[in-house]
């Protein structure tokens, strides 16, 4: 029996803290046993968590506490863990810590989901700290391919222990096999008319996501046409303003933070990024193409593996608002279209993006760096 401590910093709703817990509840090897463990406070998919995989929360109590990393190095000890599976760089962190700290000596791999560093801090902690923790994994994974060559341009040194498994979905969660009422009823609840085309963004208010971008491209688009914003963040009130502003607000609803997005999938015709920077392999792109419903998205980061132009969406140059705006308006003027390319989108995540994919491949290298533990 080969036993696994997934470690990500929390379970709050994002991409990669979702894959994680998409992973551990489709890895059904009879060989791997999967326990899960987060050290920040937000456990808001905890629930999501499947009972046959054990949970440990080992708190972090300050910035600069190190009790919990103790805490893990006592988990690592006392449920004889072999390998040490942690998602995201700080994550990584924590968990060569709790192995210097723990008697047992598990392999290390490390789940990286960024592609380009944001700001001079984090370059910083590239290249002071984290490029020589990676040095000490046995693997790294990446999310997609364009992401692996942009690592492996930074640090050549990662090549011979990097490997692709692309993120994947929960295909029998995410359907359009679902009662129409529902889209129709979600559509009266925003006040939304019941034939007006509906472009979604399910994205965070921070500056990289571009919502600004977006606004400026949907001010351009048709009266009959109405965008629904998920998410909050610190940019919030500021686009909330641009919006009002822009005199749009009874075409642009605001829906906060949402626990299921899948009524709102169910009721739009196209979603859409408009992210300037970060994007890697998007789980909101996932879940749009699993509901059979096409993205618009820039040349970013992996969008380009999954989004196969004029076929399950489409793409354009990044932040070039005049291409964004066209393709929308194209989109919107033309729903057979985003039907057609909606069907495909599902096909292709059926083909190479599902959840059981993304198991399959993890559970294939997790025997892999465990059996050199013999």
């Amino acid at each position: 029996m080969i036993k696994v401590l997934f470690i990500v910093p929390s379970l709050r709703r994002a991409g990669a803290e979702t894959q994680v817990v998409d992973l551990v509840n489709s890895l059904h090897d009879p060989e791997i046993q999967c326990q899960l463990l987060s050290f920040q406070p937000d456990l808001s998919q905890r629930d999501r968590v499947s009972d046959t995989v054990r949970f440990h929360h080992v708190p972090r109590r300050s910035k600069y506490a190190l009790s919990y990393i103790k805490g893990i190095a006592g988990i690592i000890d006392s449920e004889n863990i072999d390998v040490v599976h942690a998602t995201l760089e700080f994550s990584v962190l924590v968990g060569w810590l709790g192995i210097r700290r723990a008697r047992r000596k598990p392999r290390l791999i490390g789940a990286i989901h960024t592609t380009l560093l944001r700001g001079l801090k984090e370059q910083i902690h590239d290249r002071l700290i984290y490029q020589w923790i990676f040095r000490q994994c046995d693997s790294i994974i990446f999310v997609c391919q364009k992401q692996a060559d942009i690592w492996l341009q930074r640090y050549s040194f990662l090549r011979d222990k990097s490997t692709v498994i692309h993120n994947g979905i929960d295909l029998e969660r995410f359907t359009a096999d679902l009662s129409p009422e529902t889209a129709a009823d979600y559509l009266s609840r925003q006040g939304v008319p019941a034939n007006a085309c509906v472009i979604s963004c399910i994205a965070g208010f921070r500056s990289e996501k571009g919502h600004d971008l977006l606004i400026e491209a949907f001010s351009r688009l048709d009266e009959s046409v109405h965008l629904m914003l998920a998410g909050e963040g610190e940019r919030f009130a500021s686009i909330e303003s641009l919006v009002a502003n822009m005199g749009l607000a009874g075409r642009v609803h605001f829906l906060g933070n949402i626990a299921d997005v899948r009524p709102l999938l169910l009721a739009t015709d196209i979603t859409v990024l408009a992210s300037t920077a970060v994007e890697t392999f998007s789980i909101a792109m996932l879940e749009s193409m699993a509901m059979s419903v096409p993205m618009v998205a820039p040349d970013i980061g992996g969008l380009t593996e999954a989004i196969v132009h004029d076929q399950t969406g489409w793409i354009y140059p990044v932040g070039d608002v005049d291409k964004l705006a066209d393709l929308l308006q194209q989109g919107a003027r033309d729903r057979p279209k985003l039907k057609q390319m909606g069907t495909s989108a599902r096909q292709l995540v059926e083909q190479r993006f599902s959840k059981e994919v993304m198991a399959d491949s993890t559970s294939s290298l997790l025997r892999t760096v465990a059996g050199r533990l013999r």
